[in-house]
């Protein structure tokens, strides 16, 4: 589905860059002449990669749809609290957000990390209605996140017309 698994984008606020896999991690690059957007599709997805190496951002789930005129693409997982002992970490359970407009051949802008206050561990994206997201954490604890507000809230979003991972 749509960016998560072929498209590495920045991780540096408002600037449209990707980061090239195959290079040094972290290098900034420009997408490459031939670079094809990836085709959108709305929902909820397991995040078998992301933009982000684990050291900065461990993904579980991507979720991407459109509000308005603006698509919205969320990563939830969790920052590492000691990223200098990989495999030693403590996940502070947070979303990544990137926002796009219309032209899906530009790329991305990262909005920011949101950290989940009171969550366990890594987040994992069970639903979304609306702009709504339901989250549930790592000690079973299920929190609400509006990706426009950037807000969260304990509980979850009501489900009617909802999309739901499986």
């Amino acid at each position: 589905m749509g960016l998560s698994p072929t498209s590495w984008w920045s991780v540096l606020p408002g600037q449209a860059h990707s980061i090239s896999p195959a290079s040094n991690e972290g290098t900034l690059t420009s997408p490459p002449p031939s670079f094809t957007p990836p085709v959108r599709e709305i929902g909820i997805e397991p995040a078998q990669a992301g933009p982000f190496s684990a050291s900065i951002f461990d993904c579980t789930t991507f979720w991407e749809a459109p509000i308005g005129q603006t698509w919205y693409l969320v990563y939830a997982g969790g920052i590492p609290e000691n990223p200098a002992s990989p495999g030693e970490w403590v996940e502070k359970a947070a979303v990544a957000l990137f926002t796009q407009g219309s032209d899906p051949n530009v790329a991305p802008a990262f909005q920011g990390f949101y950290p989940a206050p009171e969550a366990t561990g890594e987040l994992t994206i069970t639903a979304a209605v609306g702009e709504t997201l339901t989250l549930r954490d790592e000690g079973g604890d299920v929190f609400s996140f509006d990706v426009v507000t950037h807000t969260y809230a304990l509980g979850s979003a009501p489900l009617t017309g909802s999309a739901s991972a499986d």
